[in-house]
């Protein structure tokens, strides 16, 4: 082997990107907690529930919960923001959708889920529309193609114009949202600028670690940890409260009624203000971990497919009844039985994932497909597209 040979060798592997297993493992938490917060949803626990007591526990799992979403997305950024983008994970995330969509509707259609279909409903789970059917793909998709454009313009920003900038967007995404009931803007978080807010977080975190500034540096990092932990319990404690009291005082006079309907209609949503610091409590607590599990790692790196999984539009219409879950719907039980069902759902998603990820390996290595690739990449080059593969 030359000298030069050894070089372009280091060089590539200097490129080679490490799993941070602390944020993997957030990762999975992440993805844990929206299943369980879907598990909880969609299987009508509280609505169907006529104990007070077991209500309560489960509308408190859900307020505790419901920062899993925009955690994903200030990591996105959080490492989004120090790379480029690439066409290559914008086409395997495209196919990785496909993949989930057709093999769930022909599967569904064999067991008997779906008896209303033909030629034409099956050959558009081909097509890159299925996206659609996912409002979380949808938006971080536009995200990620925006990605570079949101770099290069928050590079040129210093320090005191990047936390303007983010205070006016907390004030017009969250604040005004909050108090007008969406009246004025309605932002519910289930949208690509939302999550562009949420990007941006992310990228200041990295840019400005939260734990060098202000009063935060005096603290160890345990102490750091600890303080996350008692900030994240105050947020979800303060808006549970606020909900609380709001629902109770609808009828109390005409005033007060519509306050409380205002608040209330973003009791649960992703703009919601204390849900964002909430969010960002998790993602600070998580960054100063100090772990390292290849196990940990490959289970992360599964939980993209644990969603497409679990969340495919005909899944979530059938997998949740699967559970037989009222037969617990008055016991102290339900809360157990619902981790359980959680845990299973994940497992059985991984195992698929897992699959998935061994056959795709496995059609990359046919020569066919990989002169399919060069021949893409030629095509490009031949319009002198300057692409990041």
């Amino acid at each position: 082997m030359n000298s030069s040979s050894i070089i372009n060798k280091l060089k590539r592997n200097s490129n080679l990107k490490v799993r941070e297993s602390n944020f993997e493992l957030m990762r999975i938490v992440s993805m844990f907690l929206i299943i369980l917060g879907h598990v909880i949803g969609f299987g009508y626990l509280i609505d169907n529930n006529s104990y007070g007591a077991i209500k309560e526990v489960l509308n408190i799992m859900m307020y505790i919960l419901i920062m899993h979403v925009n955690s994903f997305i200030i990591l996105s950024g959080f490492f989004q923001s120090n790379s480029k983008f690439r066409l290559s994970k914008l086409f395997s995330l495209i196919l990785q959708v496909i993949m989930y969509s057709f093999i769930i509707y022909c599967i569904s259609i064999k067991i008997g889920w779906i008896t209303n279909y033909n030629i034409v409903s099956i050959f558009c789970k081909l097509l890159p529309s299925s996206i659609g059917s996912y409002w979380f793909i949808s938006s971080y998709i536009i995200v990620y193609m925006f990605s570079d454009y949101i770099n290069k313009f928050i590079s040129r920003l210093s320090k005191v114009e990047f936390k303007k900038l983010l205070l006016v967007l907390f004030f017009i995404l969250s604040i005004i949202p909050f108090f007008t009931g969406k009246m004025i803007l309605d932002n519910n978080g289930y949208n690509f600028y939302n999550f562009i807010f949420l990007y941006m977080i992310g990228a200041y975190l990295r840019r400005y670690p939260l734990r060098e500034s202000y009063h935060f540096k005096v603290f160890s990092t345990n102490g750091y940890r600890f303080l996350m932990i008692f900030m994240f319990i105050c947020c979800f404690s303060v808006n549970y409260l606020l909900m609380y009291y709001a629902s109770n005082m609808l009828s109390y006079s005409n005033l007060f009624g519509e306050i409380s309907s205002r608040i209330l209609s973003n009791k649960l949503t992703y703009s919601n203000s204390l849900i964002i610091i909430q969010s960002v409590c998790f993602f600070e607590f998580f960054r100063y971990i100090k772990i390292n599990s290849k196990v940990i790692n490959y289970i992360s790196s599964c939980v993209f497919g644990v969603y497409l999984f679990h969340e495919n539009a005909v899944m979530r219409n059938n997998i949740y009844s699967l559970f037989n879950m009222e037969k617990y719907y008055n016991s102290y039980k339900l809360c157990l039985y619902i981790i359980v069902c959680t845990l299973i759902i994940f497992s059985v998603g991984v195992l698929i994932e897992s699959v998935r990820k061994l056959f795709l390996k496995f059609i990359s290595n046919l020569r066919i497909v990989k002169k399919l690739v060069d021949n893409l990449k030629n095509l490009c080059l031949s319009f002198n597209l300057k692409i990041n593969w």
